[in-house]
């Protein structure tokens, strides 16, 4: 399960700073006069700025969720976040989170202990306005650290939520062979589909029934003909779904006129991917067989299933074959 997907993010400073200001009234409103004028206005300015502590640590206790989300999460989320996030400035930020967190709440003991001890009224709101604004100038004067969580949160979020215990097959391959028409084709997932290269930025999930039983299936980003260590962020989100999930891989070819690359180049992407997931179970599909130009069998000895998702020729075969593959696998289907 994706660690975020059920986590709030923390406000802006300004939206922050807003709510503070409407806690710390509601929350003097709400005590009535009680014996008398001093022990009323204590109770009152106590109130305030216990709201204002509420509300900020709140905030501030979002952050920490997200890095410790992070701390902890499956080594596969993990690798992802840090494409895009380093771990270093993850974990820093999340030390210093804390340190805020731990600030507010030196501030709301010192302050409770001065308004306790405080003789009258004017003496007890000064110690409450002194105490609103350490508070608020705690986090008004970090607010890259905090839009480090929402951002980290934004995007983490929106990551899919993997079972361990389903099967998953990842769909990959080089740009525009057809990956993510596939998946919306087979599966629950509804990826972007358009008749151009780098359609698709980021990972995405669907979900197939065979036989009863729920299998995951993945979209990724194209892939391009270059060393591993060359690879962008983009293309690296692939790599770790092949690296960390891939049950069984789904390579798909273009053979069409419009192909983004060779032949050669696409057969060096799969040579590639099997050097280095020695052991990997690769289904290698070759798409668009209703314009095909180039025969991809000339040049594999292994079996390749030609689809059409125009026609829908070879998409029964595909799914008898990834059955068979599954069955293999989990000795349950």
């Amino acid at each position: 399960m994706n660690p975020w997907e059920r986590l709030r993010p923390p406000g802006k400073i300004e939206d922050m700073e807003e709510e503070v200001f409407t806690n710390v009234s509601k929350a003097a409103k709400r005590i009535s006069f009680r014996r008398n004028e001093v022990y009323t206005a204590r109770k009152r300015e106590l109130a305030r700025i216990k709201a204002a502590h509420r509300i900020l640590r709140k905030h501030l206790n979002r952050c920490i969720d997200i890095g410790k989300a992070y701390i902890g999460a499956d080594p596969f989320y993990r690798d992802i976040l840090s494409l895009f996030f380093k771990e270093d400035n993850i974990i820093s930020h999340y030390k210093r989170i804390k340190g805020l967190s731990n600030i507010l709440d030196r501030l709301l003991e010192t302050y409770s202990f001065k308004i306790s001890k405080a003789r009258n009224p004017p003496e007890m709101a000064k110690y409450r306005k002194e105490a609103l604004a350490r508070m608020m100038s705690v986090v008004k004067r970090r607010p890259n650290l905090i839009q480090f969580f929402i951002e980290i949160h934004r995007f983490a979020s929106r990551l899919p939520s993997i079972s361990k215990e389903t099967p998953l097959v990842i769909v990959g391959g080089p740009p525009n062979v057809g990956k993510s028409s596939l998946v919306r084709e087979i599966s629950t997932a509804h990826p972007e589909v358009a008749e151009y290269p780098f359609t698709t930025k980021k990972i995405s999930l669907g979900h197939v029934t065979m036989n009863r039983h729920v299998i995951q299936i993945m979209d990724t980003p194209g892939l391009l003909d270059r060393p591993m260590n060359e690879r962008n962020p983009i293309e690296k989100q692939a790599i770790l779904a092949i690296r960390h999930l891939a049950d069984i891989l789904i390579f798909m070819f273009d053979p069409s006129p419009m192909r983004y690359y060779p032949i050669e180049k696409q057969i060096h992407i799969l040579n590639e991917i099997e050097e280095h997931f020695t052991g990997l179970d690769i289904i290698l599909v070759s798409n668009k067989a209703d314009i095909k130009e180039i025969d991809v069998t000339r040049y594999i000895k292994e079996k390749v299933i030609e689809t059409s998702l125009l026609t829908g020729q070879g998409l029964d075969e595909l799914r008898s074959e990834l059955y068979v593959r599954l069955s293999r696998l989990t000795k349950t289907l």
